[in-house]
C-alpha cells in the first residue's frame, strides 16, 4: 500500500496533496500535511525524507504570518479553486480554507515527522510557542 501511494503521489520532490474524481492529481497548494503524514507515518522511504525533510522545516506558509507555530494545511493556501471549497454553510463559517479541527492534526503530524527525522531543535522551539 506504501509503494502504490509513494508511486500515485511522489511528485519530483514532495508529495502531492490529493486526487480528485474529475480533476485528478492535486498539487498547486504548495506543500501539505500530506507530506508531514507520510513521513511521520512512515509511508516515505529514507530517499524521500531525506529531499523532502529539509524543505518542510523550512517551509514557513504552515505558520500563518507572525508566528512560528504550522496551523495551515498547505503553505500556499491562497491557490484553491472554486471547485475545492465546500459549499457554504449556512451560519458562515468566514474563509473556506480555515479548517480549525486541522491544526491539532497538522501540529501532531509535523511532530511525527520531525521525530523521525531527528528534528529536535524545531520540536523545542514550537514546543515553546504560545497560541
Amino acid at each position: 500500500m506504501a509503494s502504490n501511494f509513494r508511486t500515485l503521489f511522489w511528485k519530483e520532490d514532495h508529495f502531492a496533496e490529493y486526487i480528485h474524481p474529475e480533476h485528478g492529481v492535486v498539487d498547486s497548494h504548495g506543500l501539505s500535511d500530506v507530506n508531514w503524514a507520510v513521513i511521520g507515518l512512515g509511508v516515505a522511504n529514507e530517499r524521500e525524507v531525506k529531499e523532502l525533510g529539509s524543505r518542510l522545516i523550512g517551509a514557513i506558509g504552515f505558520c500563518l504570518q507572525g508566528q512560528r507555530l504550522p496551523t495551515q494545511l498547505v503553505t500556499k493556501p491562497g491557490t484553491y479553486e472554486q471547485w475545492e471549497l465546500n459549499e457554504p454553510l449556512p451560519f458562515g463559517v468566514g474563509d473556506p480554507t480555515k479548517d480549525a479541527a486541522a491544526m491539532g492534526r497538522v501540529w501532531y503530524l509535523d511532530y511525527l515527522a520531525c521525530k523521525r527525522m531527528g528534528a529536535h531543535s524545531r520540536l523545542r522551539r514550537i514546543g515553546r510557542q504560545r497560541v
